[in-house]
């Protein structure tokens, strides 16, 4: 059996697949909430996927740590799959990528050090998935007042991250991202995402045959993989999706996504996606589903679920306030949002032109709180 570890506000991703594309591992697969485990006494054996780790708060990570060394010491048959011990979360995983030589563009803290920044920039929370937060930032000062501007949109600037921009924008004007996933030894292709704008999604795509033909030959020749193996192994991740670009020709890796959608909920589709190139399009998609449902089958222990038992200790406890990290909630309504759209231009300076401030409030009380 396998067992999915994920926050239960973010299940939909995996449940959504188990409800249309993997039905067939609906039998084989089981759903755990991170926030229902520190009531738990006993767990069956079986294969553990701990997705979302970065979603975790202190206390939710030194629980799971706890609970991975307590499957790992079972004499049951179980497997951990994205181990907490090991995985390298989203600014760590960067990090190391551009100390390697891995990635040419580098991260570093909002209230970290900042002189070897190499702007343009963007902003991102470093434990959600709400993706750039700013547009392009040009230099120091611009970077002052949009981090001033993200704190009073209700962004703590301890979660956020500075990313350095990487141009991989080709001749006729468009970006790529390749998304892969990584399913425990098999790294799998997803699709090819091609758009005119900087930050690619699905849903900014442009298709059109001679694209959708590029994608499937991405799709199915895995032209990547062994610079993905390499970078996986490096991570410590057996299950993710991997979202990169090339950068004249390499490998430029954005993200490792531990909590990715897999597809369209039941009923959705692709709005973008002209109807008579759905057809040609189905050609990349049935692979990739046929290739990632083996290997999930493949992660399956095959043992008797026996119970294994669970004892957490005091320290596990301690300041344990939430398994799982709030969603930033901005302070700002949204009807007065739009009731104040009209004075936007002139709200936006003077909270650009209080940044400065701001941050020194921030990093002070972060002085004294430790």
């Amino acid at each position: 059996m396998i067992h999915f570890l994920v926050p239960r506000n973010q299940e939909f991703g995996i449940r959504d697949y188990l409800a249309l594309d993997g039905l067939g591992l609906s039998g084989r697969m089981s759903l755990w909430h991170y926030e229902d485990l520190a009531t738990r006494r006993s767990l069956p054996a079986g294969s553990y996927i701990f997705s979302a780790l970065d979603q975790l708060s202190a206390g939710g990570m030194r629980l799971v740590l706890e609970l991975e060394e307590q499957l790992r010491r079972s004499t049951s048959l179980v497997r951990i799959v994205n181990s907490p011990s090991r995985t390298l979360l989203r600014f760590p995983l960067l990090e190391k990528l551009h100390q390697t030589g891995l990635n040419r563009h580098g991260a570093a803290r909002a209230l970290g050090n900042l002189s070897g920044v190499r702007f343009p920039v963007f902003l991102r929370e470093q434990h959600h998935h709400t993706g750039p937060i700013s547009p392009l930032i040009h230099s120091p000062g611009e970077l002052t007042g949009e981090l001033g501007r993200a704190i009073v949109r209700g962004f703590d600037p301890l979660d956020l991250l500075v990313i350095e921009y990487a141009e991989t924008m080709d001749p006729d004007g468009f970006y790529r991202r390749y998304p892969a996933f990584v399913v425990g030894s098999e790294i799998i292709p997803r699709g090819l995402n091609r758009s005119r704008h900087w930050m690619v999604k699905l849903d900014r795509s442009e298709f059109t045959e001679a694209s959708i033909l590029e994608e499937r030959a991405y799709v199915l020749n895995n032209p990547h993989e062994q610079e993905l193996r390499r970078i996986v192994e490096l991570a410590g991740i057996e299950y993710g999706r991997i979202d990169y670009a090339l950068l004249n020709g390499a490998v430029e890796i954005w993200e490792i996504n531990l909590n990715p959608t897999i597809g369209p909920a039941p009923g959705e589709r692709v709005s973008n996606l002209p109807v008579a190139l759905a057809p040609l399009r189905r050609v990349a998609m049935d692979h990739f589903y046929s290739r990632l449902h083996s290997a999930l089958e493949a992660l399956d222990s095959g043992g008797p679920e026996e119970p294994i038992a669970i004892s957490y200790s005091a320290k596990a406890f301690r300041g344990l306030e939430g398994m799982v990290r709030p969603k930033t909630l901005p302070w700002l309504p949204a009807g007065l949002a739009m009731l104040l759209r009209p004075v936007k231009p002139l709200l936006n300076r003077i909270v650009r032109a209080s940044g400065p401030f701001l941050l020194r409030v921030r990093r002070a009380v972060r002085r004294i709180t430790g």
